[in-house]
């Protein structure tokens, strides 16, 4: 048997970060002190163009642009593309969402031949803040 099949795939460190979820206008702005480890959304324009690109791909009416063009799941499916994210911790009633946005993050990588690795998903009970979103990243 050869051995170089038995050796295991060496892991990837994960490393967990705050991510503020401060790009979108309807999440609320986040109350928690600034401390380490700690992303903001706001400063990653790539996340709110990545979001916009996700949610024109649904768009079919050229008519008029709706007041809200993007939603919830539009912008956790680019978070997960443009940060890498490998595991999130999300409330149980953001579930539902998290597998919309997983699904859309999929399609649009897809579509557009860029890597994608989906997620790991773990329910928190006791989230002590909306605007924060606990990730983890390679390092």
């Amino acid at each position: 048997m050869n051995n170089a099949l038995l050796k295991a795939t060496p892991q990837a460190a994960l490393q967990r970060k705050l991510l503020l979820l401060n790009g979108n206008a309807h999440a609320p702005i986040p109350v928690t002190p600034i401390v380490e480890n700690v992303l903001s959304e706001a400063s990653l324009p790539e996340i709110r163009m990545t979001a916009c690109l996700i949610a024109a791909q649904r768009w079919t009416d050229d008519t008029h642009s709706p007041d809200t063009f993007t939603d919830t799941a539009d912008w956790f499916a680019a978070r997960i593309l443009v940060l890498n994210i490998q595991r999130l911790e999300i409330a149980p009633h953001d579930f539902k969402t998290i597998k919309t946005a997983i699904l859309r993050a999929k399609t649009f990588a897809t579509q557009h031949k860029r890597p994608f690795r989906q997620p790991e998903i773990r329910i928190i009970l006791h989230q002590k803040d909306n605007g924060v979103c606990p990730i983890w990243v390679e390092q």
